[in-house]
């Protein structure tokens, strides 16, 4: 029971001290939340564009290399953003050159997605080996190849041997 209580006052002492922290900056504090609002939609309007005007799920050397210099691009911009909202946390003054002034952590982040991805292996093999995927039917789609997996087959077999 105490450690209840002493959890229930530092959420309630990190509750107040961030509402003060806010109302003590209350421009800084929106002006991060009209640059996420920025970030949001030049993504949204560039994945717009290239789902409508690019064959994104190709098997071709070209568009996977465009969809991981993208995946880059917005890695790298939520890093600057994040730098951003440390900086307010922090009470230091910030400017928006600081959303493209971090790539240089960008290969340490892509390394630990690498071996996040690596981790994820022995399932993707236990998937492919339970339901085969069709590189003529999907391409690249691998979204549409998980959708087909859980909608049309029945997903009890998966977890049987």
């Amino acid at each position: 029971m105490s450690q209840k209580n002493i959890i229930k006052k530092k959420l309630n002492h990190l509750f107040h001290t961030s509402i003060q922290f806010i109302k003590n900056n209350v421009s800084f504090f929106f002006s991060i939340i009209a640059i996420h609002l920025f970030i949001i939609m030049f993504f949204i309007l560039i994945n717009q564009v290239i789902y409508t005007y690019i064959p994104i799920y190709d098997l071709k050397f070209g568009i996977i290399l465009l969809r991981f210099s993208l995946f880059c691009l917005m890695t790298g911009v939520w890093v600057g953003y994040f730098k951003i909202i440390l900086s307010f946390i922090d009470c230091k003054n910030y400017n928006l050159t600081m959303l493209l002034q971090n790539f240089n952590i960008l290969p340490k982040i892509l390394a630990i997605r690498f071996i996040s991805y690596l981790s994820l292996v022995p399932f993707i093999i236990y998937l492919l080996n339970q339901f085969p995927y069709d590189i003529n039917q999907y391409g690249t789609n691998i979204e549409q190849y998980m959708l087909n997996i859980f909608l049309e087959e029945n997903i009890t077999s998966l977890f049987t041997c």
